[in-house]
């Protein structure tokens, strides 16, 4: 059943972190988190200091080899 409020098309499967709409749009700052607008990742940012975990994602190097994302996202 499609959901008519979503913007994307939802063919990533991911969900935005901050009201869970499918979304294949990725955070401005690091490009890992998932947003489905510049509304939701500022009130991530304000709510939930979504930047600290931006930061990790981009402290740590992104190898082919290295853990992906959702395991990043669970060590948070």
């Amino acid at each position: 059943m499609a959901d008519d409020n979503d913007d994307d098309d939802g063919s990533t499967g991911h969900h935005c972190q901050a009201c869970h709409l499918l979304t294949s749009r990725k955070c401005s700052v690091c490009g890992v988190c998932s947003f489905c607008s510049g509304k939701c990742e500022f009130q991530a940012a304000q709510k939930c200091d979504a930047r600290v975990a931006c930061h990790m994602h981009i402290s740590r190097a992104r190898e082919r080899e290295n853990i992906g994302e959702a395991a990043l996202h669970l060590r948070m």
